[in-house]
């Protein structure tokens, strides 16, 4: 019996030590499998036709040229659904614009930044008040949303600790949340920029805009998502991402989308 007990305990080590990661299958089959969320320019999906076009399906298909892998985009996600399907392994990477944060570090690793995004806080359309400063946004009597436990809800609590949030149901998309401004329900959302706010605004009738537009809230760091302890596949990226950049390619990409956000968007150059 107890030599029993040995090999079953010796198999389940084995199992454990040997399980294999999204490297390993990355490796084994020469796919990387993409997550993504449908946002343009970043991601940009033919309403008829499916087709997938915009800065990240680019520099993907770069990457995989260069790692001589294949991209599979397997999944839409919202993004308090990302970190999940990365350790579930439902897909490899979030192959998406996402913001690396502390608030995120904990349940995804990230590759080196492919650039760096103004954070704004948006209200609504006809609310003056906050023109020229978001300061008194940072009061008790001001309710602003995010969702729980994600990068919205560490960001704004950071930035405006002292006034109320509002929690945002996971299954509710951003776009959703964002009517929550226009009819009063909430005075601002704290993690907004100007491709949410425009994007937002082509099908609302009551439309919101930027705070204090000329000096965003602070700048966060958008790199590729891989699940958390995936080092060497967030590395790999990384090769590819930096030589994207020494070479000029990264900047092509970025440029030939974001023409009218050059202001809201900083490009690491490599010296």
């Amino acid at each position: 019996m107890k030599y029993f007990l040995a090999f079953l305990a010796f198999v389940f080590l084995s199992s454990t030590v040997y399980a294999e990661t999204s490297f390993d299958r990355v490796l084994k089959d020469r796919t990387i499998r993409c997550s993504y969320a449908s946002l343009a320019p970043f991601m940009i999906i033919n309403a008829n036709t499916q087709e997938k076009s915009g800065i990240f399906p680019e520099i993907m298909t770069e990457i995989g040229q260069r790692l001589d892998l294949d991209i599979d985009w397997v999944e839409e996600v919202s993004y308090p659904q990302i970190a999940t399907g990365l350790q579930t392994k439902r897909y490899d990477a979030f192959c998406g614009t996402l913001w690396a944060t502390p608030a995120r570090a904990s349940s995804m690793t990230f590759t080196k930044p492919l650039y760096y995004q103004a954070v704004h806080a948006c209200v609504a359309d006809k609310n003056t008040a906050y023109d020229n400063s978001v300061e008194a946004l940072n009061s008790a009597d001001k309710k602003l949303m995010a969702y729980d436990g994600d990068v919205s809800m560490q960001l704004t609590k950071a930035l405006f600790p002292k006034a109320e949030i509002t929690t945002i149901p996971d299954m509710m998309s951003f776009a959703e949340a964002m009517q929550w401004i226009s009819t009063g329900k909430v005075d601002a959302v704290a993690t907004c920029n100007k491709l949410i706010m425009e994007d937002f605004n082509k099908n609302a009738d009551k439309k919101v805009k930027l705070a204090n537009p000329s000096t965003p809230l602070t700048y966060v760091m958008a790199p590729i998502g891989v699940g958390l302890n995936e080092t060497a596949l967030s590395d790999m990226l990384s090769v590819a991402i930096f030589d994207m950049q020494m070479d000029g390619t990264l900047d092509r990409i970025l440029s030939k989308y974001m023409t009218d956000y050059e202001d809201e968007m900083i490009i690491p150059k490599v010296k």
